[in-house]
């Protein structure tokens, strides 16, 4: 593993709920240093944004949580923290694996209008500033069935046609994610910002949403500093935070 500190160690878990509720309970306990990765075969109650569920099977995605400290950002630049995250899935998945991946805001991965990704950040404050940060992704690896209710859903092996070693894709994807942390950690946001857009699922491109049952057509212009949509429209430049607005795909 090319790292300097993320996944030194690996806890792989046969069987968790969550992964991101384990790695909180470490963190409470002490027991988590920072760029402890707690990974899982089987997540039978994975949580995404806001009470959405991560659904996996058994062995054949990536389910897991990360520890850090990032006592260096301020509780009003949390966002950033979601901005690498989601370029390191991104920047992966088109370089190791060849994939078109991009930034569906705020924190999921589509490769072809479809979700291979998704990422929930739960963070802990200390003051005016974070004090430790569990980082829960789930990625779809070799799964290639879909529910019902996942029809949106790829993963790497039904756009590559290949399987994939779990714990190799995740000891290279962790190279990744501490880059892009080292990146937050010197605070070369504006870089991150504009590498976050040009990576941003239809971003310049006017589309519909609908938001307060409304449907209306605008363009994504960008993403203000606490991690709201800026959507320009026939009355001007709107902002939406997570739920407040969905794309009409």
């Amino acid at each position: 593993m090319h790292t300097l500190f993320t996944g030194n160690p690996v806890i792989w878990i046969e069987s968790l709920d969550s992964t991101n509720r384990y790695a909180n309970i470490q963190v409470k306990n002490g027991t988590a240093a920072e760029g402890k990765v707690y990974a899982t075969h089987v997540q039978t109650n994975g949580r995404g944004q806001i009470g959405n569920k991560w659904l996996t099977r058994h062995r054949q995605n990536l389910t897991f949580s990360v520890v850090y400290e990032p006592t260096f950002l301020a509780a009003t630049e949390q966002f950033y923290l979601n901005m690498a995250v989601c370029l390191a899935l991104s920047n992966f998945l088109q370089k190791e694996v060849y994939l078109p991946a991009l930034v569906k805001w705020p924190n999921d991965i589509y490769v072809d209008y479809e979700k291979i990704a998704g990422v929930l950040i739960e963070n802990t404050l200390r003051g005016t500033h974070l004090s430790h940060t569990v980082i829960g992704i789930g990625l779809n690896v070799n799964q290639d069935i879909f529910e019902e209710e996942l029809s949106s859903a790829t993963s790497i092996k039904l756009k590559t046609d290949k399987e994939y070693v779990l714990e190799d894709l995740l000891d290279t994807f962790l190279s990744y994610l501490e880059a892009e942390y080292l990146q937050l950690k010197a605070r070369r946001f504006e870089d991150m910002y504009a590498r976050y857009t040009a990576n941003l699922l239809f971003f310049n491109e006017e589309r519909v949403f609908t938001a307060n049952d409304q449907v209306f057509s605008g363009i994504i212009t960008g993403i203000n500093s606490d991690g709201r949509l800026i959507i320009n429209t026939r009355a001007g430049n709107k902002l939406y935070a997570f739920k407040e607005v969905a794309f009409v795909v």
